[in-house]
C-alpha cells in the first residue's frame, strides 16, 4: 500500500508509507533509513502503534539499537528479537 499526495503535480509519498518500506527492505540500508527517520524526529515509539506486528518489532530493535550495534548477524536480519535468524535474497 502505497499513499500518494499530488500537491501542484508533485509526487509525494506518504512518511507512513515510507517507513513502512524502509521497514519491510530488512536490509542494513533500509534500517540505515529508518534510523535516519528516528533521528530527524520523524517517526519515534509512537509509530509502533500505526505498524503490523512484524513491522513495530523491528522498529523497536531499531529504537533501541539505531546503529545495529547490538549484533553484527541482527543488523542483517529479518527477524525481531527472540525469532530466529531469518535471511531474505
Amino acid at each position: 500500500m502505497i499513499d500518494w499526495a499530488d500537491p501542484d503535480l508533485m509526487r509525494v509519498i506518504s512518511l507512513k508509507a515510507l517507513a513502512r518500506i524502509k521497514l519491510k527492505a530488512c536490509r542494513l540500508y533500509g534500517r540505515t533509513h529508518a534510523s535516519d527517520l528516528i533521528g530527524a524526529r520523524l517517526i519515534d515509539a509512537a509509530w509502533l502503534e500505526r505498524l503490523p506486528a512484524d513491522l513495530a518489532a523491528l522498529l523497536k530493535v531499531i529504537l533501541h539499537d539505531p546503529m545495529g550495534s547490538g549484533s553484527r548477524v541482527r543488523s542483517q536480519s529479518c527477524a525481531p528479537p527472540g525469532q530466529p535468524f531469518i535471511r531474505r535474497p
